[in-house]
């Protein structure tokens, strides 16, 4: 299990290492609520600590773009359409479908059930978890800020979640 994690990670990393060369964001060609928290994180995790700090030193194009998001304002435009999914967009929603989603849906099972541990299987492995609100709350805040999209990108976001799987969790 940790050594799947670590390659997942490093998939991810990888991937967002290739992202700042076709887009100046992540997700899509405007800033989301990702960049920020990739930009945070990077920051004060790996950054911060000794031991990750050498192995992101490969992941050149991050450290840049990390860097340019640091020193740069981000000028006032007209944002593209949201169907206009980056690379990385569909690593992390492809990721969604098999580790968050078993994740989230069995942890929602148990919160309703009243149980303390559940099972749900993360690349590859059953893992039992610890039963936790705060993902389910989580994920409830994501459905609610859906629900107030307008019927366009209502209509764009219900595509994207049924091409990677994920309508019935979100």
């Amino acid at each position: 299990q940790p050594l799947a994690c670590e390659g997942d990670y490093l998939e991810c990393m990888a991937a967002a290492d290739q992202q700042p060369l076709a887009t100046p964001f992540l997700l899509v060609e405007r800033p989301t609520a990702l960049d920020c928290c990739v930009l945070g994180g990077l920051r004060a995790h790996p950054l911060m600590d000794p031991d990750p700090r050498p192995r992101l030193s490969s992941f050149t194009t991050l450290l840049s773009w990390n860097a340019r998001c640091t020193s740069e304002r981000i000028p006032a435009h007209r944002f593209p359409p949201l169907e206009k999914l980056t690379p990385f967009a569909e690593l992390l929603l492809s990721r969604m479908r098999e580790t968050y989603q078993p994740f989230i849906r069995a942890n929602a099972v148990a919160l309703a059930s009243g149980e303390k541990l559940f099972d749900a299987r993360s690349d590859g492995s059953d893992v039992r978890y610890l039963c936790r609100a705060y993902p389910e709350r989580s994920r409830q805040m994501v459905v609610a800020r859906i629900a107030t999209l307008s019927a366009r990108a209502r209509e764009t976001l219900d595509a994207i979640l049924a091409k990677h799987d994920l309508s019935t969790t979100f």
